[in-house]
């Protein structure tokens, strides 16, 4: 090495990892290393010095595809031909732990320059090393990244695609109201079935007004419930598109989406034109409400002429007719019972079933809907447990219909004999009723379903029972129209409980 400018040693010593190379294509062999490079490789001078540079450092065992050999002789002897430096691209090569099996992982960019003699001739090479790693792993964590954000961008785009094909296929139109702005963001099929045009930018007020006058205030409560107690929104409702203004009926579904990053909420759902299901369905009441106030009137007359045969069988001690007229009269009753229901559905439907409120003792209703089921039925215990002093503002008659309905169904579905608890109390600010039974009890099952109308359990147990399942339905609707809640509980084989309550009359809170 003395042949060497002394200012090229100096340069050496300082330098980043560097090794001197003999130009002997293809061993070029190792002359010596400065320090930087026998630390950064964690080799010893004399285990490398007269070794071929190639042959020195083994590759790792467990990669061996990490150093590209046949590009690193390339270079060398580009060095040497040309007698001018070349720049080696950036090679994986791991670093041997001496004494070890064990590689550290390691990536470097080099360059081989030749130092000529006084004869333009290549004496030696010089290999100038710099370690990369930090900087390859930096931009493979970035690169890695940025495939996994790509890979989630197009797993979002194809989800989507596949939610509006779906969409499109329920003919469902969907909506998205930013809750900080009030703008509204929609889908064509929104527009068409709002009866927008397809490139109408469209505000949450103008597809308000497209909702039917007596709508309005059902829509609007129910967006504000949802908005401001986040209840979901689910309503059905009639709209007179500003094109036609042809009535349509849809249904709108959705719920409130809280954004993470900013605190913000949305408002989001679907929608979907229900005008041909609401068309069959009114038809269907229509048809009812006929029927059944045509049957009305000679069900009345049959049963005015049953009470006179039973009248005169009584007088002539007929006791055949008697029995017989008294079962023929429970039949009519059955009948009449039915029909009014019937009607009951039907004047729901059409919103034109009324309350007459007043204030009155919850207790007093009890007792007289317990008085009516007891001249009907002697066949199970009755237990009436009274509260204390509750007033309710509410429809006396409409609750009766609920309690009698309730007790009808303890008697139908427990055995003879068994006992029927009627209790009511003060929970939570409110009235509460209760009608416990001892009978089949209901199966989980069924017990979201109980209150949906024409909906009965169907098992062995309750084929033989008749009925068309509207009476819980109609108490269901009448204790929603006092702002109450009802509800089941209940295990097969181990009875039911029904429950109704009622906001407490204000002097009574």
């Amino acid at each position: 090495m003395t042949d060497l400018p002394i200012s090229f040693m100096s340069f050496f010593r300082t330098a980043p990892p560097t090794i001197i190379l003999k130009p002997d294509v293809p061993v070029f062999t190792i002359v010596t290393a400065n320090d930087a490079y026998l630390a950064a490789t964690n080799a010893k001078l004399e285990d490398i010095v007269g070794s071929g540079f190639l042959d020195a450092f083994p590759e790792n065992p467990l990669d061996p595809q990490t150093r590209n050999v046949e590009a690193l002789r390339g270079s060398l002897t580009e060095a040497v031909l040309t007698k001018k430096q070349h720049v080696l691209p950036s090679q994986k090569y791991d670093i041997p732990i001496w004494g070890t099996d064990l590689f550290n992982v390691h990536y470097w960019k080099a360059t081989n320059s030749p130092i000529l003699n006084e004869q333009g001739e290549v004496e030696y090479i010089v290999h100038v090393t710099l370690d990369i790693t930090s900087a390859v792993e930096a931009a493979q964590k970035e690169r890695g990244a940025f495939e996994v954000a790509e890979a989630q961008r197009q797993t979002m785009e194809q989800m989507e695609e596949r939610l509006r094909l779906a969409m499109d296929s329920a003919n469902m139109g969907m909506w998205h109201i930013d809750l900080k702005t009030g703008k509204l963001s929609c889908s064509q099929r929104f527009k068409e079935i709002y009866g927008f045009h397809r490139h109408d930018t469209v505000t949450l007020d103008e597809v308000l007004s497209t909702v039917k006058d007596d709508y309005q205030a059902a829509v609007r409560s129910a967006i504000s419930a949802t908005i401001s107690r986040n209840e979901p929104f689910d309503i059905e409702f009639p709209i007179l598109p500003p094109g036609d203004k042809k009535l349509r009926w849809v249904k709108a579904t959705g719920k409130i989406y809280k954004q993470q990053a900013d605190g913000s909420s949305s408002f989001s759902g679907t929608v979907i034109d229900v005008t041909e299901k609401k068309s069959d369905e009114i038809r269907k009441n229509d048809f009812i409400a006929m029927v059944s106030h045509e049957l009305k009137t000679p069900l009345t007359s049959v049963k005015a002429y049953v009470q006179m045969l039973a009248s005169n069988a009584a007088k002539t001690e007929d006791s055949f007719s008697t029995v017989v007229l008294k079962k023929v009269h429970s039949q009519v009753d059955k009948m009449h019972t039915l029909i009014k229901s019937f009607l009951d559905v039907a004047r729901l439907q059409d919103g034109k079933i009324g309350l007459n409120l007043r204030i009155f003792q919850l207790s007093e209703l009890l007792k007289q809907a317990v008085k009516d089921i007891e001249l009907l039925t002697h066949t199970h215990e009755l237990v009436l447990d009274l509260c204390d002093s509750i007033e309710v503002n509410a429809d006396k008659d409409k609750l009766i219909q609920v309690v009698s309905n309730f007790l009808s169904n303890a008697i139908k579905y427990s055995s003879s004999g068994s006992r029927i608890e009627i209790s009511c109390e003060r929970r939570n600010g409110e009235a509460v009723v209760c009608v416990k039974d001892e009978g089949i009890g209901i199966k989980q099952a069924d017990l979201n379903r109980l209150f949906e109308r024409f909906f009965r359990v169907e098992d062995a147990e309750t084929k033989l029972v008749s009925g068309f399942g509207l009476g819980l339905y109609l108490c269901a609707e009448i204790i929603e129209r006092h702002n109450g809640k009802i509800w089941v509980e209940s295990q097969p084989g181990k009875g039911s409980a029904f429950y109704f309550s009622l906001p407490l009359a204000a002097e009574d809170e």
